[in-house]
């Protein structure tokens, strides 16, 4: 049959007696400790007014911050209106002569890496110069890569150009021999 008593009910009637009891003991308590407080309604549309009200005072001091600060926001905008966007076949500011003589001040100063990076712009200004290949500010070094393999003597450029790739996006190290490497290069281009 079923089990009319247990500990686990004894435990559960135990505790629902506490629960009451202190529960009778905090009403009491409550009663005689605190006054009887008047019930205070809010007035009517309360809500409303406070929401509108807050409404009014943050549009006001958006509108304020708008007004001290509108020339900060009219010399933007005129120099966005202003803006002009790069045109897609702009001529490099250096001539091949001019990349070469750079690359020759930077190989006496030691600094091979720009030595070896003038002399691949000069490779590029070289083939827009003969018309080539065309400069194009979107253009990728892949892109360039593909467009050599259709050249004619393709081997120089493409040297020059794995040279640039690896100095600028591996972790090879930029020497005099490099340098040296890539003036060969230039010189068979040049030929």
């Amino acid at each position: 049959m079923f089990e009319k008593e247990n500990l686990g009910w004894w435990l559960q009637q135990l505790q629902q007696r506490f629960g009451e009891w202190w529960e009778l003991q905090q009403s009491k308590l409550l009663k005689t400790a605190l006054p009887a407080l008047p019930d205070i309604k809010p007035p009517t549309n309360w809500d409303i007014w406070l929401n509108n009200s807050l409404i009014f005072i943050f549009s006001g001091l958006i509108f304020w911050l708008l007004w001290r600060f509108r020339h900060v926001f009219l010399d933007s905008w005129s120099k966005l209106q202003n803006l002009q966007l790069p045109s897609e076949a702009k001529p490099m500011a250096y001539s091949v002569a001019d990349w070469v003589q750079r690359s020759r001040r930077y190989y006496d100063s030691g600094d091979y890496y720009q030595a070896c990076r003038c002399l691949y712009f000069a490779m590029l200004q070289q083939l827009h110069e003969n018309g080539l290949i065309p400069h194009q500010t979107s253009r990728t070094d892949e892109e360039y890569r593909l467009l050599i393999l259709e050249l004619p003597e393709p081997d120089p450029y493409e040297r020059l150009l794995m040279i640039h790739q690896e100095l600028c996006f591996g972790k090879r190290q930029a020497s005099a021999q490099l340098v040296v490497d890539c003036q060969a290069a230039f010189k068979q281009i040049s030929a």
